[in-house]
């Protein structure tokens, strides 16, 4: 994705907007951790901080934070709901896809893009 305006709909249509076939409503619903859909996320936030940097924070900034944000919270409450025994919510490609260190990875690699969002 090129350009600024491709990206934050890319991060918004991910994060916010829960719409069927969005990673947050993949995984949510349908209990499916896509690696790749929150790669591509990770990769489009780092590159429109670029952007932002170079240009300054367009009006949409808000909504990508507060996406970001809720994102990263969500799916860490999903992966812990995962392990909890008396919650029958379970991420069907955990054990394939997933493991504590790659969840580990995911968590930093957020953090630093929350942090580079805020300040």
């Amino acid at each position: 994705m090129s350009n600024l305006m491709e990206k934050e709909k890319f991060i918004i249509y991910e994060t916010v907007l829960k719409e069927e076939g969005s990673f947050i409503y993949d995984l949510h619903n349908n209990q499916n951790f896509q690696k790749e859909k929150i790669n591509l996320l990770l990769t489009e936030c780092r590159e429109l901080l670029g952007i932002y940097k170079d240009n300054g924070k367009s009006n949409k900034y808000a909504t990508i934070l507060t996406g970001m944000t809720s994102t990263l919270q969500h799916t860490l409450f999903l992966i812990s709901c995962h392990f909890m025994p008396d919650d029958e919510f379970t991420i069907k490609n955990y054990e394939r896809d997933l493991s504590s260190e790659i969840v580990s990875d995911y968590y930093i690699k957020f953090r630093v893009v929350l942090h580079d969002l805020i300040f």
